[in-house]
């Protein structure tokens, strides 16, 4: 699937429900704190095992990541392109 594709799956989700710049970005703070917590865990940094599985918490804030690009109008796949072809331009130097 291509963002374009993710982002019209995470629209037609969102026609349901209302959710500002400011309530996703705060969903996402959340998401970023639980994936620091599984991540913590299974590098063996924490002892207590989260309840919550890595792939579930990163699959959440993708989808506040793509519920505030929406919002905003950004394609993500011309948006990854040039983070990329930025990435690959400075990694030449």
């Amino acid at each position: 699937m291509s963002f374009r594709d993710y982002q019209n799956e995470v629209d037609q989700w969102l026609q349901q429900q209302y959710d500002s710049s400011a309530s996703i970005i705060l969903d996402l703070v959340g998401y970023v704190s639980d994936i620091s917590r599984v991540a913590s865990y299974l590098s063996g940094v924490k002892q207590e095992k989260p309840e919550e599985e890595l792939g579930e918490n990163i699959s959440d804030a993708m989808f506040a990541l793509i519920s505030l690009a929406n919002s905003h109008g950004i394609d993500l796949d011309e948006a990854w392109k040039k983070a990329m072809d930025k990435r690959n331009t400075s990694s030449d130097d």
